[in-house]
């Protein structure tokens, strides 16, 4: 199995799906230099790059919204907010889930809504 390689960047403003190629040997040059082995004492060359990636983590000032909207909800319809999670969305994601779950059982039984699918 060949070393793989992965670190975090943030760059608050850029909304790029691009990645950034001068950030990225910036990057794997400072991991060669802590690692060498991941370059089998070859240096930067010897680094066999096979993908860069980016991933987007919208975040907010005030932290996460999780809250219902009752101003753009309707009598049978709620709107929850749930984002900005910023780069712990994933591991808080099942978390947060469960509150939103719990949200809308409390309107659909304030309600007395019954769910129900249109297919």
């Amino acid at each position: 199995m060949k070393p793989q390689v992965a670190e975090w960047l943030q760059h608050k403003g850029n909304w790029s799906p691009e990645p950034d190629i001068n950030i990225a040997k910036r990057i794997i040059k400072r991991c060669v230099a802590l690692s060498p082995q991941l370059a089998n004492g070859k240096g930067v060359e010897g680094v066999e790059i096979i993908r860069h990636g980016v991933g987007l983590r919208p975040w907010r000032k005030d932290g996460v919204r999780l809250e219902t909207d009752f101003n753009l909800s309707t009598k049978e319809t709620l709107v929850v907010h749930n984002y900005g999670h910023a780069g712990w969305g994933y591991q808080g994601s099942y978390g947060c889930a469960e509150y939103v779950v719990e949200l809308v059982e409390g309107f659909q039984k304030d309600r007395n809504v019954v769910d129900k699918a249109k297919l």
